[in-house]
């Protein structure tokens, strides 16, 4: 700090300051919404019945949860690897991999997880019972409604908190049917 001062890069430090704090909270404002949206959502997986580290896992990887269930796969690394808000298992041999968000305002940031989240379909939906799902909401899409309706178009498992409020859950039906491996429906 003292040499971003002594060698002017900071002219002033309460403005400094001021800028980190301002940062700081408009972070903390996000990570809020989020966990309240992921709150909601957990909600409707529990109420589609789902038990929490048995037919739903949060925060983790699909590496940990076949682990946790005693599952070997061959799912690629990076499918593996990448951390999930949810991943559901149903009794009938599918994982259901859920990303979430919500957004106030729109941006290039909703435009960048549209493309990736289309990419990571696309490069996973040859995976016998493996779903992808997206559920996503907030006003900040009436700006991006062109990018909604391209990804609405690609992705089968596009969902919003309205849908989940209808009980879509309860009533999903999987893309392609059953992983080849040992049943889930043994921790049924």
């Amino acid at each position: 700090m003292l040499d971003l001062i002594s060698n002017k890069i900071i002219n002033n430090l309460v403005d400094y300051v001021l800028g980190v704090e301002v940062g700081l909270d408009s972070n903390s404002r996000k990570n809020r919404t989020g966990k309240s949206v992921e709150t909601i959502i957990e909600n409707h997986i529990l109420e589609s019945g789902y038990i929490e580290n048995h037919t739903y896992f949060k925060q983790t990887t699909l590496r940990k949860v076949f682990t946790s269930v005693n599952l070997n796969n061959s799912f690629n690394k990076d499918i593996l690897e990448k951390q999930f808000d949810f991943i559901l298992l149903d009794k009938f041999n599918n994982i259901y991999c859920i990303e979430c968000n919500f957004y106030q305002k729109n941006g290039s940031k909703l435009n960048e997880v549209a493309r990736s989240y289309k990419h990571l379909y696309l490069e996973s939906k040859s995976i016998d019972g493996f779903n992808f799902i997206w559920i996503t909401d907030g006003i900040g899409w009436k700006g991006s409604k062109k990018i909604l309706e391209d990804v609405f178009g690609t992705i089968p498992h596009l969902y919003n908190i309205k849908d989940l409020e209808n009980g879509i859950l309860k009533n999903l039906s999987p893309k392609v049917n059953k992983i080849n491996n040992k049943s889930f429906s043994s921790i049924y």
